[in-house]
């Protein structure tokens, strides 16, 4: 007898005609803090996503790879978002998975869109939540970072780590990275986002002067 033959869900219309229309608005600068576009121009489901450290946050001056996989039911089913980039954060598997409720706590809607999944992620750059952690050393790190108000910097420690892979990535994809809050946010309403998150670092630590600091110790190193 011949084994039941398993057929991947095929794309809904809807699903095709709202990714297209997303991506385009995005492309024209629709939300800031991004550069997206797809992997296929025949495949609206599997975006290439970069993703600019947010000013006055611990990614200031990063620039992180991403991948956002849609379901072709969407929007009635949520997105993955998958970094491409190694990331040492509370909220992101080793293999790069984003866990976050927007996608996984069943509070997506369809009235919800990929601009949706973006800023959640640029409010877990700006804040990790520690409540649900995934990658329990992070969490453990950042929570002493906070818990010290900026005093122990081991959670800033691994993050500079990063910052040779920030930069070739930008080279790869031939990126100028925003360094401040008025190159970032061109909108109201995503400068909104990030100003009033409930915790930032702006006014907790100095993260540029760390950056510069840790530069000048490598080099003293080198010599």
């Amino acid at each position: 007898m011949d084994e039941p033959v398993t057929t991947e869900p095929q794309p809904t219309t809807m699903a095709v005609a709202v990714l297209y229309k997303e991506i385009a608005e995005l492309k024209k600068g629709k939300l800031e803090g991004f550069r997206v576009r797809l992997f296929r121009e025949d495949d609206p489901f599997e975006w290439d996503v970069g993703v600019y450290g947010p000013p006055n946050t611990f990614y200031h001056g990063a620039y992180l790879k991403a991948s956002m996989r849609f379901p072709p039911n969407y929007p009635m089913q949520p997105p993955e978002f998958h970094f491409r980039t190694t990331m040492f954060h509370p909220n992101v598997f080793a293999n790069g998975m984003v866990y976050m409720s927007i996608l996984y706590d069943g509070t997506w809607f369809p009235t919800m869109s990929a601009s949706n999944v973006m800023l959640s992620v640029v409010s877990l750059l700006t804040g990790p939540d520690t409540d649900w952690p995934c990658n329990m050393d992070a969490a453990s790190l950042y929570n002493r970072f906070r818990n010290s108000h900026g005093k122990d910097t081991a959670y800033l420690d691994r993050l500079a780590l990063q910052k040779t892979e920030w930069k070739e990535m930008a080279l790869l994809d031939d990126v100028v990275i925003p360094e401040t809050v008025e190159e970032y946010c061109r909108t109201a309403l995503v400068e909104e986002q990030l100003l009033d998150e409930e915790f930032t670092l702006g006014g907790l630590y100095d993260w540029s002067e760390y950056s510069s600091d840790s530069e000048a110790e490598e080099n003293e190193t080198d010599d």
